[in-house]
């Protein structure tokens, strides 16, 4: 609620707040699991979870009491849903596991640290994404459809 007020707070009267939150869980959560489960040699079940927050805590329009606390008032498309698919790039490139393993490069860093000169434990997730990771008919791996919720609000006319 506060960092909704500061915002309100700096704009004009007519002012507008675009934001999007995610309405589903990231389809690329369960893949980054699966990858650092592999790792560890344990199930993606039995470890904790990767984000320190669910990023699903304000869906399904629970973020309007905050909005309108705030002082916003919804305006065109507020709570529109799209749909997105991300395209991490071709299987195989460098940078298309690294994105795919973004929400655990943390725990992989951390792991590399506690088992130095054990093995390269990035190599090992390398090995892991690629085992997981699913490429489409062109050969990139897209994770998704996930949806997002608009949210489109606007600080009213000073009255």
């Amino acid at each position: 609620g506060g960092c909704l007020r500061g915002i309100h707070a700096l704009l004009r009267p007519g002012g507008r707040l675009v934001a999007t939150l995610w309405e589903d869980e990231l389809a690329l959560l369960p893949l980054s699991r699966a990858c650092l489960a592999r790792v560890l040699g344990r199930r993606a079940d039995e470890l904790p979870p990767l984000e320190p927050h669910s990023p699903v805590s304000l869906a399904g329009g629970r973020a309007d009491p905050l909005l309108t606390a705030a002082g916003f008032e919804p305006g065109p498309h507020h709570n529109r849903i799209l749909s997105l698919s991300l395209n991490l790039g071709p299987k195989g490139a460098d940078a298309t596991w690294m994105l795919g393993l973004m929400p655990c490069l943390g725990a992989l860093h951390n792991i590399a640290s506690a088992e130095a000169g054990t093995g390269d434990v990035f190599e090992r997730a390398r090995r892991a994404f690629e085992a997981e990771a699913v490429a489409d008919a062109n050969g990139d791996v897209v994770v998704g459809p996930m949806r997002v919720r608009v949210l489109a609000a606007f600080k009213p006319a000073a009255g």
